[in-house]
């Protein structure tokens, strides 16, 4: 057991410092690095339901559109009107100081993790009750719903989408690229923290139960229909 802990322990330091070297080793390559720590993020959190729980979604963009979009205008309406941003072309007109550009992307960070948590436990209540190629359609469509309702609002930019804060001149191009790598660097180290640590409690085994057999873990007392699941993660 230690022996396994041990190698873990040395993957997970080796993985640690090629992702800290990562933007100096391949620098021309910092945007496509960023990107591919978003997507791991994505393929992780998935993993939860479509893997572990065996519910293919298919709405997950439903989420992270959401929460882009909250950041977004959060960060531009603590400090500018959003609808003369939006109609302007945001930065044409309207220029974020160092200060204002992070103090709004803090707060919009913390919007854009709390709103769609909360919109994806009402959303999930009322469709987790669905099963097989039922939820998954049910999933798929609340993303197609998601993209033709936002592309009717203005003031987040409609069809054309939102224009986002442009990072003001701090530093050099390099220091700004190495600035979101090294952010989204973070976000994935947490939340692979996250899901390891749900992965050694309860919650997993309840999650698998629904995966192999709903009907057999609901006569075992698991709340399968309408999920609990906050509950169970408590306990």
């Amino acid at each position: 057991m230690n022996k396994v802990k041990q190698k873990d322990l040395i993957l997970y330091s080796g993985l640690i410092i090629l992702g800290l070297a990562a933007p100096y080793l391949f620098s021309a390559f910092k945007v496509q690095l960023t990107y591919l720590c978003v997507l791991i993020v994505l393929a992780m959190t998935w993993n939860l339901q479509g893997g572990e729980m065996g519910y293919n979604s298919f709405g997950n963009i439903l989420f992270y559109g959401l929460g882009m979009y909250i950041c977004a205008s959060a960060q531009v309406g603590m400090f500018f009107p959003l609808a003369e941003w939006t109609e302007s072309g945001g930065e044409k007109t309207f220029v974020h100081s160092p200060s204002q550009f992070f103090q709004g992307m803090a707060f919009g960070l913390l919007l854009a993790a709390i709103i769609p948590a909360i919109v994806a436990g009402l959303i999930g209540y009322a469709i987790l009750g669905l099963r097989g190629h039922y939820f998954a359609i049910c999933t798929l469509g609340l993303g197609v719903a998601a993209g033709e309702i936002s592309g009717g609002i203005e003031i987040i930019g409609a069809g054309q989408g939102v224009t986002a804060p442009p990072c003001p001149g701090i530093g050099s191009l390099e220091s700004r690229g190495q600035f979101f790598y090294f952010l989204s660097f973070i976000v994935l180290v947490l939340t692979f923290i996250t899901i390891k640590s749900v992965y050694s409690t309860r919650f997993r085994l309840v999650l698998n139960a629904i995966r192999d057999n709903e009907d057999k873990a609901e006569a075992m007392g698991i709340q399968t229909m309408k999920y609990k699941i906050i509950g169970w993660m408590i306990s």
